[in-house]
């Protein structure tokens, strides 16, 4: 599978249109690298302590933490970045509010089962 990839310097629009005709986008260097590391090293401590799934749902051999908006001003960053926004808006402009519900990390351990990139239909 080919990963759809998008420059920093992409319009919203087309951000939008990438998602619309295949489901995901990475837009290489969004953000700057210092946010992802701050990012990082304010959810550590919930990534060293998150245990691994206990149902074959969630994978026995995967990590997923939660709340990462209250446990990280600087995802408050992330989200708000205009770029991100801005996409988000296009792609739900019939909606006349947006809202985020869940932020989530997910990690896998050696040996865990290989997933496609998919979207979570229950979250």
């Amino acid at each position: 599978m080919t990963v759809k990839h998008l420059t920093k310097a992409a319009t919203v629009y087309e951000i939008a249109a990438c998602v619309r005709e295949y489901g995901y986008v990475v837009i290489d260097e969004l953000v700057p690298v210092e946010l992802m590391d701050r990012i990082e090293a304010e959810l550590q401590p919930y990534f060293d302590t998150t245990q691994f799934g206990h149902l074959s749902e969630l994978g026995f051999k995967t990590q997923r933490t939660g709340s990462l908006i209250a446990r990280s001003p600087a995802v408050h960053e992330l989200i708000l970045q205009e770029t991100y926004l801005g996409a988000i808006k296009a792609l739900l402009s019939h909606a006349m509010t947006v809202q985020l519900t869940v932020t989530e990390e997910a990690s896998w351990a050696p040996g865990a089962e290989a997933q496609l990139l998919h979207q979570d239909e229950k979250l």
